[in-house]
């Protein structure tokens, strides 16, 4: 891949300076992975809403009232989320535990606690592109409206400890966000501004150390090409400085748009990029306290969502 390619706007052979003209089966735009941006203004198939209805039908799903389901909800990226919600207060009897897939693993616990003043839903989050949009969109289609993702990132840039809630100020996206996009052709995604805004003030009156930046959506985890690393690490992209790197973010909020919700995303940098004058350098895990930077992520994130409940933010 040449340098000057990229940095033009054409990462990942997908052209977005080009006006998309709907082409034959075998022409080149499948080929340049056009297909991804061509048909992303026609009309829609297979929509959430028909699967909640579906699973309004099950015998498994009689005893919980899918009817007043909370509006906030937490797709947090951890293996133990019982253990979390434990730690910041939520006893077993506020919880309902529900598995909505029969064919992915999507587990969510709808949370009731008096104790924290809030319902909600903690989503046990699923990576990359088609595991949180599909997670997002059934939460949507449930009747939740705001979302938050709290995951985690590799870092960039210096700037940023490891350990440090990152609130995304907005993401370039993969080909799964591009896909979902219909209101423009430009890569880079944004959260909901009243959400993002609510998760920026609950940090700063928490006292709690945290930066706002802008990320790389990703869809793949291991065999991540180094020259794009090089690029994100050492280059402004499409008139952004690229921090950190991720998996959901950008897909995330172009489902969001979709589906009329709002969505927002905290990350917690656990690896770094080293770049050097050769190239990119060693990719380096972090010596962090991931599950204490989730923990308090997901505190204020629920302050944030009683502030909006209560028309504070």
């Amino acid at each position: 891949m040449k340098r000057s390619k990229f940095l033009s706007g054409l990462p990942l052979g997908i052209g977005i300076a080009s006006q998309p003209a709907i082409g034959s089966p075998q022409g080149g735009n499948f080929a340049k992975l056009d297909d991804y941006l061509d048909f992303r203004e026609t009309s829609r198939d297979i929509f959430p809403q028909d699967f909640i209805e579906y699973l309004r039908q099950q015998s498994r799903f009689k005893s919980l009232d899918l009817a007043h389901i909370p509006k906030y909800a937490v797709i947090l990226h951890d293996a133990y989320p019982e253990e979390r919600l434990a730690r910041i207060g939520v006893a077993p009897s506020e919880w309902v535990e529900l598995e909505m897939g029969s064919t992915d693993p999507n587990l969510l616990y709808v949370v009731r606690s008096k104790s924290l003043g809030i319902n909600f839903i903690l989503n046990r989050g699923l990576p990359g592109a088609g595991g949180i949009t599909t997670q997002a969109a059934e939460l949507f289609a449930l009747g939740v409206e705001y979302v938050t993702h709290i995951g985690t990132c590799g870092l960039f840039r210096d700037r940023i400890a490891g350990g440090v809630p990152i609130i995304s100020s907005g993401c370039i996206m993969d080909a799964g966000g591009v896909m979902l996009s219909k209101s423009h052709p430009s890569r880079f995604a944004r959260p909901d501004s009243r959400l993002h805004g609510a998760l920026r003030a609950a940090f700063v009156k928490a006292k709690t150390s945290t930066i706002e930046a802008v990320g790389y959506t990703i869809p793949v985890y291991y065999y991540q090409p180094s020259g794009l690393m090089e690029i994100l690490a050492t280059h402004s992209v499409l008139g952004h400085t690229i921090e950190y790197v991720e998996m959901e973010g950008g897909a995330l909020y172009e489902l969001a748009a979709m589906a009329k919700g709002r969505a927002a995303s905290v990350v917690i940098g656990v690896d770094r990029y080293r770049v050097s004058s050769s190239g990119i350098g060693k990719h380096q895990y972090l010596n962090v306290d991931e599950p204490r930077a989730k923990e308090q992520s997901l505190r204020h994130v629920l302050e944030a969502y009683k502030d909006i409940e209560s028309g504070h933010a």
